[in-house]
């Protein structure tokens, strides 16, 4: 009997390994290369490093606050970077000291890369000044020595605002993602700013899906799915994998809301004679217009001021410069949303400013234009800033402090906040070539102006 259950015992062995088994990712512990990386996500004690590898290989990020001496570095957890994630990989570190200046390498099996490497300041935990960068709608893989000026500025963090690239993905999914952010990542003034300086970043229509892009476009879970792997982002506030990626952050007492407006928005529909049939809604849903509202209220009620990015143009309006009957790709187009959104403001006096992408233009409105409550009373703040370098365009207006319609261009927005009942923003708007920029009429573009985050309803 023990002859018989030894045969059975062998047949089965030999059986399973003949049975077709997984294939794992080939590892490489030696002459692998990282090719790309960028941070983001940064908070004060936390960042989030994405990086391309040349091969298969475990991978992990080191952090010191030492340029030089590692030996005491904070290490990621090991990552596997495989082949079916087009050698993509992301890393978390945590334990970080705030207000602090980190630098950091990446280990590739045994081997520690001293060659590459970047860096990045950590946010402070008390009310403190800064300074951010913001710009939209660059070149797929653009050189332009405008990142290098934007590097220059020193910002705490550089928000991008929509259309990173153009890459106009309607087909090929999942490799065409792939190729446009590492095409990104390959430009030599884009990534000498990214390794100096953590991003947020949401897209827009072009780096999304194809022009004016929705919730219908065919490439909509494969976009998600990219963002989530290619990209160092904060938290997104749905777990819901078909929810949008819209994400808050809280920068000393400046609370921001980051909204994903494309991957589920709903555009309005219109007759033949440009009569509307059927309203449309940016957000897409209920849910994520909830959402927003609460981190409205939770900002007011912890003493914070919002900066919404919006990323199409708040302002437009029939009568309006360059208002089409037609309107469905900013915000003149969804008037019905924007209006509830301004009672709500202006319900809950909320301290709110909105910086914008899309238009290929900077301009700054002081809510002399912007305020779509009934009977008026939630002027807010508009500064839009672009293009990096796309044909410049004029969208929506007027604007109180005019636009520059010229390629070359971003904003900056300069937090003054001394821990007192204001705070207070300086906005200029800048050229590659770090010149403030003048608007139609030969004057900067720049304002100044305090928000209160005393609730005055008290």
């Amino acid at each position: 009997m023990n002859l018989l259950y030894r045969a059975i015992f062998c047949a089965l062995l030999f059986f399973q390994c003949k049975q077709k088994q997984p294939v794992p990712d080939t590892v490489s512990e030696t002459n692998v290369k990282v090719l790309n990386f960028w941070s983001g996500g940064v908070t004060s004690t936390s960042i989030k490093i994405t990086a391309r590898f040349s091969a298969a290989t475990k991978a992990q990020v080191l952090v010191s606050n030492d340029s030089v001496d590692f030996s005491k570095a904070i290490a990621s957890r090991i990552k596997l970077i495989k082949e079916s994630e087009h050698y993509f990989g992301s890393f978390s570190i945590k334990n970080l000291e705030p207000n602090t200046n980190y630098y950091y390498h990446f280990k590739n099996g045994k081997t520690l890369d001293t060659t590459t490497h970047g860096r990045f300041k950590t946010l402070n935990t008390v009310p403190f000044s800064y300074k951010i960068a913001f710009a939209s709608c660059g070149r797929t893989g653009s050189e332009s020595n405008i990142y290098t000026t934007i590097k220059n500025e020193e910002p705490l963090l550089y928000i991008i605002t929509g259309d990173l690239h153009y890459g106009d993905v309607n087909k090929n999914c999942d490799t065409q993602y792939a190729e446009n952010i590492t095409k990104v990542l390959n430009s030599k003034t884009q990534a000498d700013l990214y390794s100096h300086i953590p991003i947020a970043y949401i897209w827009d229509d072009h780096d999304f899906g194809d022009g004016n892009s929705s919730k219908n476009t065919v490439c909509k879970e494969q976009a998600k799915e990219a963002y989530r792997r290619y990209v160092p982002s904060y938290p997104t506030v749905f777990e819901n994998p078909r929810m949008p990626l819209s994400q808050s952050f809280i920068i000393g007492r400046v609370r921001f809301l980051l909204t994903d407006l494309r991957s589920e928005k709903s555009p309005p529909e219109y007759d033949t004679t440009c009569q509307k049939t059927k309203q449309g809604s940016n957000f897409g849903n209920k849910e994520h217009l909830d959402w927003f509202k609460k981190e409205l209220l939770d900002a007011k009620n912890t003493n914070q001021v919002v900066i919404w990015v919006s990323g199409i143009p708040f302002i437009n309006h029939p009568g309006g410069p360059n208002y089409e009957c037609d309107e469905d790709d900013d915000w003149g187009g969804y008037p019905e949303e924007r209006k509830e959104l301004s009672n709500f403001i202006k319900k809950h006096q909320i301290p709110i400013s909105i910086i914008s992408g899309d238009a290929h233009m900077v301009a700054i409105d002081d809510g002399a234009n912007s305020d779509y409550a009934d009977k008026g009373g939630a002027p807010i703040p508009v500064f839009q800033a672009g293009p990096l370098d796309q044909k410049p365009s004029y969208k929506g207006g007027p604007y109180s402090h005019g636009y520059s319609a010229i390629s070359g261009q971003y904003g900056i927005v300069e937090v003054v906040d001394n821990g007192k009942e204001d705070i207070c923003f300086i906005w200029t708007a800048k050229n590659k070539n770090n010149e403030v920029v003048l608007n139609h009429k030969g004057n900067p573009i720049t304002y100044k102006f305090c928000q209160s985050v005393i609730d005055v309803l008290k």
